[in-house]
């Protein structure tokens, strides 16, 4: 009989622990879409005293792939060569290694 209330207590804190969960991850989204819009100096008064790890959740969801679409062609072209520079770093450095004939 106790077992089954520990389990059944356990099964609660699960669920109630998913529930926590996925209300950071829409506050974390919530949050990096509001202060997407604002400059550097407003997102720094804003995120003031948060929590570093916090920070940088937000700021790793307020600029996703499909924004580099809004960038105009030589931007684009400038991204593509960092790009293309850290790919061949991180060849050299035994992180990744490109496919025969690349």
């Amino acid at each position: 009989m106790k077992i089954n209330t520990i389990d059944a207590k356990i099964a609660e804190f699960q669920e109630q622990y998913k529930k926590l969960l996925e209300m950071r991850r829409r506050g974390i989204l919530f949050c990096a879409q509001t202060l997407k819009p604002l400059n550097d100096e407003g997102r720094d008064q804003c995120l003031e005293g948060t929590d570093e790890k916090i920070i940088d959740e937000i700021r790793a969801n307020m600029f996703m792939f499909n924004d580099l679409a809004l960038l105009d062609k030589r931007e684009v072209m400038a991204a593509q060569r960092k790009i293309i520079d850290l790919a061949f770093q991180m060849e050299k450095a035994g992180e990744i290694v490109f496919p025969e004939g690349v």
